[in-house]
C-alpha cells in the first residue's frame, strides 16, 4: 500500500519520517499543494533517498498544507505517470482542477467520476 503524509507545516516534517517512508515505498513520488489559487504538484520515480531530498528541498519551505505521496507498486508499471497525485479534471474542460492521492489500488475509473461531475 502508498503512504501518504498530509502536513500543515512542510517545515516540521522529520527527514527521518520520509525517509523510511521512501524506504518502504520506493516506487514514486509526489507532492501535491495549492498555491496563488492553482495546485501545484511535482512527482517522480526516485532511484534513491536523494531524489527525494532534492525535489523535497524544492518545497519543504512553503507555508502552505501540502500533500506528499510515496508510492509500493501494487498494479501497473512502476512510472512517473503512475505515481501520484492523478489529475482528475483540469480548468480548462471542467471549470476546475481536481487532484487525487489515495492508498491502494485504483478501483473507480476515473471517466466515471467525470461523467458525473456537476
Amino acid at each position: 500500500m502508498c503512504l501518504i503524509i498530509q502536513t500543515n507545516e512542510p517545515k516540521k516534517v522529520d527527514i527521518d519520517l520520509m525517509e523510511c517512508a521512501y524506504q518502504n515505498n520506493s516506487d514514486g513520488f509526489g507532492v501535491m499543494f495549492y498555491n496563488n489559487g492553482k495546485v501545484h504538484t511535482h512527482k517522480i520515480v526516485p532511484k534513491s533517498f536523494k531524489d527525494i531530498n532534492k525535489v523535497w528541498d524544492i518545497y519543504k519551505d512553503l507555508d502552505t498544507p501540502m500533500g506528499i505521496h510515496f508510492r509500493f507498486t501494487t498494479e501497473g508499471e512502476t512510472t512517473r505517470s503512475l505515481s501520484h497525485p492523478f489529475q482528475v479534471l483540469n480548468a480548462k474542460e471542467h471549470g476546475r482542477d481536481l487532484w487525487v492521492m489515495h492508498n491502494g489500488a485504483r478501483s473507480v475509473s476515473y471517466t466515471h467520476l467525470r461523467a458525473h461531475e456537476t
